[in-house]
């Protein structure tokens, strides 16, 4: 999620409307649907995330949302992005070296 977000320069709202769909495998990008002014953009997706981002699709599944939350079962929201980089920014920050 955070690699997506910072390689790819996805705004927190572009990513939790990705689907798996929106992927090209034979491209290596993705494309925005709703992007900002509602429109539609291909982003390429730099090598060793797009590796990144094949694996994860091999322990997560090939349908539906790209990232899901496991409480509602469906597609994440804003807040579930802020949750993770807000996490992962105070377990790096905290952690001992």
């Amino acid at each position: 999620m955070i690699l997506l977000l910072y390689g790819c320069g996805l705004r927190t709202s572009e990513l939790c409307a990705l689907n798996v769909s929106t992927l090209t495998a034979n491209a290596h990008e993705l494309v925005v649907q709703k992007g900002k002014g509602d429109k539609a953009r291909s982003i390429p997706i730099p090598e060793a995330l797009f590796t990144e981002l094949l694996a994860y699709l091999l322990e997560r599944g090939k349908r539906g949302a790209l990232f899901r939350t496991p409480l509602r079962n469906g597609g994440i929201k804003d807040k579930d992005v802020c949750a993770v980089v807000t996490e992962i920014g105070r377990a790096r920050v905290f952690a001992p070296a």
